[in-house]
């Protein structure tokens, strides 16, 4: 099933998780409204990729609620797909393009069960998304960095997710790679709300909507209402933003 025209609402409220003693986030309050593009930024260790692992239910917050449409979250769900940081598979394994996008596939029950056709259509359909239809049975070790990046965020697509969740998508990518990213990002989010972490705080600044700046905790700004030299101090650590969460 494609992604609707009318991505769900995200909310999370009074969101705490520790690691042992180490409290790693704090009292979170955030709402990813349909069709929002939010820019996550902090220091190292702010918990930007916890957040994310809390969403996902890859960790047990100590206190607060994720809802998805008003409909208190309790594990993983179709509708939120995550691409991570560190790519998951070994770029030299002889795998297709087709093939990568289609373990977006699977699911926890159908583990032992063929793609059927209704798998391979969402594939196309999210490699089309993305601008890869024609690469589909290209080796993923023969892409640029900026084509495997597309890769995965297909393979996100694939379950029908309209929410997104990037961690540092162009982290390893040259200025090209990443422009041509953002712009497919710019596209996606027609129909896909995004939550995307990034030290890149210029074109976080220029494409997204919202900055969410987190240091355990998390304050929330649009973009037009925040400078770039409050943005660096928010991700250097040397400042901390202030104002509604």
């Amino acid at each position: 099933m494609e992604a609707s025209n009318h991505p769900p609402e995200l909310r999370i409220e009074n969101l705490s998780v520790n690691y042992g003693r180490f409290q790693a986030l704090r009292n979170i309050q955030l709402t990813v409204h349909p069709g929002a593009f939010i820019a996550l930024i902090g220091p190292n260790g702010g918990g930007k990729t916890t957040l994310f692992k809390a969403i996902l239910g890859q960790v047990q917050p100590v206190a607060g609620n994720i809802y998805l449409d008003n409909r208190l979250m309790q594990g993983p769900t179709d509708s939120i797909g995550y691409v991570p940081q560190h790519r998951d598979f070994d770029q030299k394994f002889p795998i297709t393009v087709r093939e990568v996008v289609r373990m977006g596939r699977l699911k926890r029950t159908r583990l032992l069960r063929r793609y059927n056709r209704t798998d391979n259509e969402a594939t196309e359909r999210a490699l089309s998304r993305v601008g890869l239809l024609e690469l589909k049975d290209r080796s993923i070790g023969a892409l640029s960095g900026g084509q495997l990046q597309r890769v995965l965020i297909a393979r996100a697509l694939a379950t029908g997710a309209s929410i997104l969740l990037l961690d540092e998508a162009t982290t390893h990518l040259d200025p090209e790679s990443a422009h041509g990213l953002y712009t497919l990002l710019r596209k996606l989010n027609r129909s896909t709300s995004i939550v995307m972490s990034s030290h890149d705080i210029n074109a976080m600044h220029h494409y997204a909507d919202s900055i969410a700046c987190i240091n355990r905790g998390l304050h929330i700004h649009r973009s037009d209402e925040v400078t770039l030299e409050h943005l660096h101090a928010s991700i250097t650590g040397s400042g901390q933003m202030t104002g509604a969460a």
